[in-house]
This record gives structure tokens, sequence and C-alpha cells, in this order.
């Protein structure tokens, strides 16, 4: 078991431990603080400045942890950030362009950097028990050019296969007999960032067989540019000519 471990399970134990005294500020009931028992710290070997450290808010232990991050609602993703002695989210470059956030003046050899050193009005909520931080930023404070698609994973190969299978036979009076068999595939395969697919409708109708090409086309996304590119068989994504079938390339949006 590490330290953090050690640490963790000996604060369960003074919380159960203990009967907390809850001091309410008459003046906001949001203000909230709690005193532990630094006797029973000090049995279990903890330093009393702990009690300082959990008595205002949830907060992370110092260090780096990997968490969900969200920016004002919208889900960021998982991220390794740091924070302080004193629980603060410590930000670098690396934070910023992670949550699309505007570049800031970070000093040099700074320990730690608050973001409400440049947003005054930022609220940042550490959810220690879900592992994740919320975000609340100014409008001013988001890079609305920064690219929405993240966690990217480049490379690999992969295959597929959809089948979709019908037959039906019927009977008359008499030796009349007809039968009818459907098949509907779709295959494909991803390698070096790129996706090809085709669909294809194959029946037999008495006996009189017949293959359908629907689609075959390539598709590769350009992340940097947020545009998704198609060639071969495709479906034209346009107000003029939208889901008419055509044979060529087309750039879309990538959503």
């Amino acid at each position: 078991m590490n330290k953090k471990s050690r640490i963790a399970l000996c604060v369960r134990a003074v919380l159960c431990g203990t009967l907390p005294l809850m001091m309410f500020d008459s003046a906001s009931v949001l203000a909230r603080e709690v005193t532990f028992d630094t006797g029973v710290m000090k049995t279990l070997g903890l330093s009393s400045d702990l009690n300082h450290y959990f008595a205002e808010a949830p907060r992370f232990l110092p260090g780096t942890h990997s968490v969900n991050v969200k920016v004002n609602g919208e889900d960021r993703g998982m991220a390794a950030v740091r924070f302080n002695k004193d629980g603060v989210l410590c930000f670098d470059n690396d934070l910023l362009d992670f949550a699309g956030l505007m570049p800031v003046p970070l000093k040099a050899g700074e320990a730690c950097h608050n973001i409400r050193d440049d947003y005054p009005k930022a609220v940042i909520n550490a959810l220690p028990n879900q592992e994740a931080v919320e975000l609340y930023l100014p409008p001013e404070a988001v890079n609305s050019l920064s690219s929405d698609i993240r966690n990217f994973q480049h490379g690999g190969a992969a295959g597929m296969l959809n089948y979709s299978l019908f037959s039906t036979r019927n009977e008359y009076g008499g030796s009349d007999k007809t039968r009818y068999s459907q098949a509907n595939l779709e295959a494909g395969f991803n390698a070096f960032d790129w996706s090809l697919r085709s669909n294809y409708i194959l029946t037999d109708d008495n006996g009189k067989k017949n293959a359908e090409s629907i689609y075959t086309y390539a598709e590769h996304v350009f992340v940097p540019q947020k545009l998704t590119m198609q060639v071969g068989e495709i479906n034209a994504m346009s107000n003029v000519l939208s889901g008419i079938p055509i044979t060529g390339i087309q750039l879309m949006p990538t959503k």
C-alpha cells in the first residue's frame, strides 16, 4: 500500500471515529468548516496540519491525479493534473490546451499558477470522490478556435463484417413454388488512419442471382483542420444535392 493510500485510510478512520464539530457562519450557510480531533489524529500518526487541509471543502491531496475535466458543463475527457499543498489546481500550457482555454501569462519558475489570478470570477469544483474537476469560466477564457476533437487514437488496424439475411419460400397448389433470398453485407477495415467501407445487396429470385453495390468508399479525418474526406461511391452532403449518390470526392466538417 502506497503512502497516499495509507493517508486516505487514516483520514477515513478519523472521519468515522470522531464527531466533527460543525460551525456554520450565520451570514451564509454555504461557508462551512469542520474541525477534527487532533488528539486522535496524532494517535494515528497523522499530522495535525491535515485538520486545516480538509476543514473547508473537499480537495485532492497534493500531487498529480488523473481526473475527468469539465469546462462550463462540457466534458473534455481524462487528464493528468497537479494540485499544490493547498489543494489549488495548477494550470500549465498543457492543461490550458487540453481544456480549450485561452493562453494566460505563466511566470517562469512559477510553482503553481492559479487560474483565478487571471479570471477572478472563475469557479473550480474539486470532486475527489468522483475523480473529477469542474471548471466554470467566463466566455472570454474559452478558446473558440480550439479543436473540439480530443483524445484521438492513431494507428492500429481492424476489420468488420455486418450482415442481414432474409429468405422466403412459397408453395401453391400443385407443384408451383417460389423462393426469394436476400443478403445485405457491409464490410470494411481500418488501417493507417484510413477507413474503407463497402455495402452490397445479394439476391436470389428463383435462381436468378444478382449483386448490387450500394456504396464503396474510403474515409480519412484530418484532425487539425477538423475535416473529413470521403472518396468513392458516396452520398452527397450539401444543401442542394443532399443524399444524392455520386462517385467522386467530398470534404465535410468533422462533427
